[in-house]
């Protein structure tokens, strides 16, 4: 199919698969019985993590997080690119979310994929400050980008917000560096 094929392009392994098939399916909509769901630029909302995840892939050998004083594990951190919508935009509660992952004993990504889900009462400025574990930080700040470098059309006061929110993600990950 069109996502098999898209996967393999982005050079995803086995590895990933759970996480791959379950986007697909909970934020898609794929195989239950109703149109797929397309962002405003016409790509599945999935495409956006599967990118994200794909650049950690591809540069997995060549960088260091936090000049090494935190230890960060590349496949976790792909796991959580991937999954870092669901809570907020998946079929289901969060509390299934959860379920799901601890049934899949993925419980360390549950804290990171929180930290990442933005509340309703939430502004957006105070849901940035509020992230601060160092897997939520990297994949916050490769969202940003991906939005900044693949949305078509961004206005002046959103790049605006996103730069912001870089410069305070930046700020966090350099005092977590220290």
């Amino acid at each position: 199919t069109k996502d098999v094929l898209h996967n393999i392009l982005l050079g995803f392994s086995a590895v990933h698969e759970w996480e791959l098939n379950f986007i697909d399916r909970h934020i898609d909509g794929i195989g239950y019985d109703k149109e797929l769901r397309t962002n405003k630029f016409g790509e599945l909302p999935t495409y956006h993590a599967k990118r994200m995840a794909s650049a950690l892939d591809l540069i997995k050998d060549d960088v260091v997080f936090y000049e090494g004083k935190i230890d960060i594990d590349i496949d976790k951190l792909i796991t959580i690119a991937l999954l870092h919508d669901l809570l907020e935009d998946g079929r289901w509660g969060a509390e299934l979310y959860i379920g799901y992952l601890k049934q899949k004993n993925k419980e360390w990504a549950i804290e990171p994929l929180l930290e990442l889900t933005r509340l309703e009462s939430d502004t957006y400025f105070n849901y940035i400050e509020k992230i601060n574990n160092p897997y939520a930080l990297i994949v916050k700040s490769l969202d940003i980008n991906d939005h900044l470098v693949f949305g078509d059309n961004i206005n002046e006061s959103l790049i605006k917000r996103y730069n912001k929110a870089e410069d305070i993600i930046q700020r966090k990950m350099t005092l977590k560096g220290e």
